[in-house]
């Protein structure tokens, strides 16, 4: 459907008054240029949650998400090398499994 909104909207203006169209027109320009600048640029996703949070995590910094009636969550982030896909497995499950007694200690 996005793609059709180009040719949807020059067919929707030829009825309008030459003023609307020559707004739409450059309304639509306006829009290319500036995703065309945004590429170009390298600021595509700037405005994403996902791309600060991840920024924010390769700077060390400490990231907390809240929300107006939810209960907040924090990330931090720790980078570890490990040597194959095995011991990658083993040691994802050995941080799951301690945050899983840590919870329930600290639910008793």
């Amino acid at each position: 459907m996005f793609v059709l909104y180009f040719p949807a909207g020059l067919f929707a203006t030829l009825w309008a008054r030459e003023e609307i169209q020559i707004l739409w027109l450059v309304y639509q320009l306006y829009a290319v240029m500036a995703m065309h600048v945004v590429r170009i640029l390298g600021w595509a996703g700037c405005g994403r949650t996902e791309e600060r949070v991840a920024k924010l995590l390769s700077e060390g910094k400490r990231v907390v998400l809240k929300s107006a009636g939810g209960c907040p969550v924090a990330a931090t982030l720790k980078t570890s090398t490990i040597p194959n896909m095995k011991e990658a497995k083993r040691e994802v499950e050995a941080i799951i499994n301690r945050r899983r007694l840590s919870l329930a200690g600290s639910r008793n």
